[in-house]
């Protein structure tokens, strides 16, 4: 792939197609992929074999949720949301595109459609969905495991999530989105380890841990004087959640478990 990109460049073509020569991507569909980069609507555009919906029946069924699952994983890598079939290798690329990426720093193995997208998304480049047709049983063999490629291409993918967050948006562009994603994994990751405290609490001592710690935080936002006794030694909830006013019933705050949280928030909604 990468020698034949360099070839191209050095006989300046316009608009370089790669077609792969085992049956698998019909040159019917080879006018409506080049199109949008003739015409200048897309610096790149790739095949999408799951618009027609034939995908699902025609593909090995193994095959086609994990090229649906890597896909959903290459969408938020690249930043290109508005693309599926990211294994597709039915592509057309523009000149500039061509001469504008290091095409040495793209992957080499399975998974290189997926960081060739990623490359085009540092530099801004317009990525467009062609749809074509799925064609499969005419006599192609697949050496690929869709079980170790999953694992392999995941390492790669997350790699190049961080990879594509410097160099988009610190290098070539310092971007806030930068700050959001830094505090949503590190607050992600507090509340992952969180999350396993309580189970391995659970399994230690047999019962979930009070949430006194956690009514204290939203004292100030409880909506009722009546309520805000929450932390404080008395649970205090309404028997009917219809808007009614109920009978009051009052617990040990040191019983308050998870079994009356969904109680307590149906409350909070009521009032």
């Amino acid at each position: 792939m990468i020698t034949g990109y360099a070839w191209a460049m050095e006989r300046d073509f316009d608009v370089v197609v790669r077609m792969d020569g085992d049956g698998q991507m019909n040159p019917k569909d080879l006018d409506s992929l080049i199109e949008p980069v003739v015409t200048g609507a897309a610096d790149f555009a790739k095949g999408n074999r799951f618009f027609s919906g034939k995908a699902y029946e025609v593909m090995p069924k193994l095959r086609f949720l994990g090229t649906a699952f890597l896909s959903l994983l290459t969408k938020i890598v690249s930043g290109y949301w508005h693309l599926s079939d990211f294994q597709s290798g039915y592509v057309a690329i523009s000149r500039k595109a061509l001469e504008t990426v290091d095409w040495q720093q793209m992957y080499k193995k399975y998974g290189q459609p997926n960081d060739q997208l990623i490359l085009l998304n540092v530099y801004n480049f317009r990525v467009q969905d062609i749809p074509v047709d799925p064609v499969y049983h005419v006599g192609e063999v697949s050496g690929i495991k869709i079980k170790k490629v999953i694992f392999t291409l995941g390492w790669l993918l997350m790699k190049r999530f961080f990879w594509r967050l410097k160099e988009k948006y610190i290098i070539r562009d310092f971007h806030p989105l930068v700050f959001f994603y830094a505090m949503g994994l590190t607050l992600g990751g507090f509340s992952f380890l969180l999350f396993l405290r309580v189970f391995y609490i659970w399994g230690v001592g047999g019962n979930i841990p009070t949430i006194n710690a956690f009514c204290r935080v939203f004292r100030p936002l409880l909506p009722r004087p009546s309520l805000r006794c929450l932390p404080c030694g008395l649970i205090w909830r309404r028997t009917s959640i219809c808007g009614r006013m109920g009978s009051r019933e009052y617990y040990p705050a040191e019983s308050f478990r998870s079994s009356v949280v969904f109680d307590m928030f149906l409350d909070f909604s009521s009032v």
